[in-house]
């Protein structure tokens, strides 16, 4: 195992060869003080089964850092990441996409443009669970093909309309623990293969009669808000089959 006593700035091509379908690993257990920037092509045109970046003070992804790679599983936690930008993931396929316990607060629009799934036909998880989220954007996750997409615990009080547009494989869609006042029309639209919606934990007083409107055969849980009552007028043209409230 190769220890680094101390890394400011840290490009994998600078220290370290790895073998195709290998395993990068770096965390406070095999890394000194901080890893506080990833350089461009930190990870380039290489494919791994897992990279893991753990508890390494994390604090900015370059451009193209990550760019033409293939791997399994990407894992990027407890770091004081605060932001995702469009050009940090180029080209990447990859089946479990994992960015929860960072400090991410903002998302642009577009970076997940270029992220598609690797071997299969869909991603099976993107991952920001446990982050600073406060909204959801429109084109934050256009044309992501992935069926599980996790946003809870986060601090996110709005969704913009057609968020979740253009998401043609997701299934899934945690967002337990959040800080949602309204579920308005247009959030939910176009997606065609949803099943279930986890929307407990929050603080939603209002739900739009027309929030579900031509939604699929979804299990929904609304436990835990501030729902004074629940009834048919609030799903109108749903096909909603088991609500949780």
């Amino acid at each position: 195992m190769i220890t680094f006593k101390i890394l400011i700035i840290f490009k994998v091509s600078q220290f370290l060869t790895f073998s195709h379908k290998a395993k990068s690993t770096l965390d406070n257990n095999n890394v000194g003080k901080a890893i506080i920037s990833l350089e461009p092509h930190s990870f380039f045109n290489e494919s791994f089964v897992h990279i893991t970046i753990r508890k390494c003070k994390l604090q900015t992804i370059d451009d193209e850092a990550f760019k033409d790679i293939h791997v399994q599983k990407i894992i990027i936690s407890n770091n004081p990441l605060k932001e995702l930008k469009k050009n940090m993931f180029v080209n990447i396929c990859v089946n479990e996409f994992f960015l929860s316990r960072n400090n991410i607060k903002t998302i642009e629009p577009g970076t997940f443009q270029t992220v598609k799934p690797f071997g299969v036909e869909y991603m099976e998880i993107l991952s920001l669970s446990f982050n600073k989220l406060d909204v959801v954007e429109k084109g934050q996750f256009n044309g992501l093909k992935v069926r599980v997409l996790e946003l809870d615990h986060n601090k996110i009080k709005f969704i913009e309309a057609g968020s979740f547009s253009n998401m043609p494989h997701l299934a899934d869609l945690e967002m337990i623990g959040n800080k949602l006042k309204r579920i308005d029309t247009g959030i939910f639209d176009n997606m065609p293969n949803m099943i279930i919606m986890h929307l407990a934990n929050n603080n939603i007083e209002y739900i739009d009669p027309y929030a579900f409107e031509n939604t699929t055969s979804v299990t929904l849980f609304l436990k835990y808000n501030k729902c004074s009552k629940l009834n048919k007028e609030y799903f109108k043209n749903s096909n909603i089959e088991w609500i949780f409230a």
